[in-house]
């Protein structure tokens, strides 16, 4: 029950902190991004994920307070098994997770599975956005956190505050990437950013990784990010100073899903499956 309430603190906090940061750039022109509705497969997927978190969170529960390789002891609070132990944590999940990602991707397995979060090219619903997947890779990336926890532990060894940080943090961080809020940092080689995993989703065959991007740099799939915006001209960009321009430049095709008409979009301002 902990993790869970976690997982409820965090999303939380995302909606208290995530008004006041920026907003991505993708999201400050004058035509608003395309949002895909919820529907009943969705809400379907959204229960299933919620049941299947609430069993893993009872197994890294009964872990925390049993499993001998845990350190839950105040004294046994080190450098290695905290600090490193999270840091670790982060890397060797991605490691594992960005090629599981990269694979679900593959156009052979991609409509069975995958293609279901990427309905939305611009998430912006925090955890309902970030939990609307499916089934079968929610299994798969717990797997992998699973995994992940026992590989360090038997490595740098493994204190319960590293790995409640590290749940805690994929779940802001799963979070925050599903909101138009811009936020960004790094530290010792953990790039994170919104941006990154907004790119992933205009554009579903890079930035694979969550957290670490050097494995998507490793795999030649990391891509910077692009506002879907067209640069403003000098005369345009007087015109603004002036107070006489628009409030924000157009966005492009890109701000639109894949798969829409960009020409319906235009004329009517509806957004239609592209007839070819």
């Amino acid at each position: 029950m902990p993790a869970l309430a976690l997982l409820g603190l965090v999303d939380g906090l995302v909606w208290l902190v995530g008004p006041w940061l920026p907003a991505l750039p993708s999201r400050t022109g004058t035509k608003p991004v395309f949002q895909h509705s919820i529907n009943t497969l969705d809400v379907t997927y959204l229960i299933s994920n919620s049941l299947i978190e609430f069993i893993f969170a009872q197994q890294i529960s009964h872990l925390l307070w049993h499993a001998p390789f845990i350190v839950r002891d105040v004294g046994g609070l080190g450098l290695l098994n905290s600090v490193l132990a999270f840091w670790l944590l982060l890397v060797v999940d991605d490691s594992m997770y960005a090629p599981l990602h990269r694979f679900m991707h593959l156009p052979s397995v991609y409509r069975f599975v995958h293609k279901h979060h990427h309905r939305n090219t611009f998430p912006a619903r925090g955890y309902i956005d970030a939990a609307n997947e499916h089934p079968v890779e929610q299994v798969a990336a717990l797997t992998l956190h699973w995994i992940a926890v026992h590989v360090v532990a038997r490595t740098s060894g493994l204190h319960v505050v590293a790995v409640g940080a590290h749940f805690g943090f994929k779940a802001l961080g799963a979070c925050f990437n599903h909101t138009g809020f811009d936020l960004r940092f790094n530290f010792l080689g953990i790039d994170y950013s919104v941006r990154a995993h907004e790119m992933h989703h205009r554009k579903p065959n890079t930035n694979f990784a969550q957290y670490v991007m050097f494995w998507d740099r490793l795999m030649g799939t990391f891509k910077p990010y692009e506002s879907g915006a067209p640069p403003r001209t000098p005369a345009a960009s007087d015109a603004s100073d002036d107070g006489k321009g628009a409030a924000g430049a157009v966005a492009e095709v890109d701000r639109l899903p894949a798969w829409a008409d960009p020409a319906v979009e235009a004329s009517s301002g509806r957004v239609v499956e592209s007839a070819h």
